[in-house]
């Protein structure tokens, strides 16, 4: 899965956040980032320096060292 948008800069948050806008992808991007189950790799600088965050579900038959 990739999400657009993951990582704004402050002052596109700032401003989009003061126009009325609600931003949460970034919220959802460091959620992901906690499970374990999941690898979870952000490019910051893409999506129009916005960030794009992919994510993958870890195979959990993996030896440890592989997850």
């Amino acid at each position: 899965m990739f999400l657009h948008d993951t990582c704004p800069w402050k002052s596109t948050y700032e401003k989009k956040i003061a126009g009325g806008k609600q931003i949460t992808t970034h919220q959802v991007r460091k959620a992901l980032e906690r499970n374990d189950k999941l690898d979870v790799f952000t490019w910051r600088y893409t999506a129009s320096n916005c960030g794009l965050t992919m994510v993958l579900k870890k195979d959990m038959t993996e030896p440890f060292y592989r997850t």
